[in-house]
């Protein structure tokens, strides 16, 4: 007996073979093709991603700002009360939003992301993101919900006291 040349041998035609790889072409290289390449610019789109760090470790403050006068973009960046100014080597800088909000702080970028997403614009005065469901200095233009029994909507924004996970929140944000 003798052993062929070729031990696996295809038992497909050429035709066959031929038909299978213009099938796979076909349905393959247009998916392939699709594909479009993303790239994450990792800010969002918020105006503010430029701030400057005021402080470095390890007297890092989460502080950050603009040296006066205020850029176009946030004419406003020294109107959030001495709370939100700062003075480092000698330099001053705002450290506010359009809002009043620390610029680059978590309750900046939802502020700025409420107002695109939701025109809303009587965004200032809600305090820290933990009091967002009480009110701060102003009363809350918006339904607040316990967690407990609630459906979450579209426009919703999620909502914890500090140091806990138990008192979560939802408050509405667009118009109801």
């Amino acid at each position: 007996m003798t052993t062929p040349k070729h031990p696996v041998k295809i038992l497909l035609s050429k035709g066959t073979r031929l038909f299978i790889a213009v099938l796979l072409t076909a349905t393959v290289a247009p998916q392939i093709l699709s594909v479009k390449s993303v790239s994450a610019t990792g800010d969002g789109g918020y105006p503010w991603i430029d701030a400057h760090a005021l402080y470095a470790a390890p007297d890092y403050t989460s502080s950050y700002g603009y040296a006066l006068p205020c850029p176009a973009k946030d004419t406003q960046c020294d109107q959030g009360g001495s709370s939100l100014m700062g003075t480092v080597g000698g330099v001053t800088y705002g450290e506010a939003d359009l809002w009043h909000y620390g610029l680059r702080n978590c309750t900046s970028y939802a502020a700025w992301k409420i107002n695109q997403v939701f025109g809303v614009n009587n965004i200032s005065g809600w305090g820290n993101g933990y009091q967002w469901d009480t009110g701060y200095i102003n009363p809350q233009p918006y339904p607040v919900h316990n967690a407990a029994g609630y459906t979450p909507q579209v426009g919703d924004i999620a909502q914890w006291e500090v140091h806990t996970a138990s008192s979560k929140r939802t408050a509405r944000t667009s118009p109801s």
